[in-house]
């Protein structure tokens, strides 16, 4: 009865450490995801600029062309 009482708090034990390793891997990627929700964001950003940096030169190219 020892021995299945050990073994039972043994496997209980190995249980609890694999939720314990599931849960820091749950934690981890959630922080990439918000980091790359991070990036997605900025790169939007940054695309918006760029685009308003064409249309700016477009423009001044088209008020060059009608001198």
């Amino acid at each position: 009865m020892n021995a299945l009482v050990q073994q039972w708090k043994a496997d209980e034990a190995s249980r609890e450490a694999s939720i314990a390793d599931k849960n820091r891997e749950i934690e981890a990627h959630m922080r990439m995801a918000e980091q790359c929700a991070s990036m997605c964001q900025f790169h939007r950003e940054t695309a918006r600029q760029l685009e308003k940096q064409v249309a700016e030169l477009v423009m001044g190219r088209s008020a060059e062309a009608a001198r």
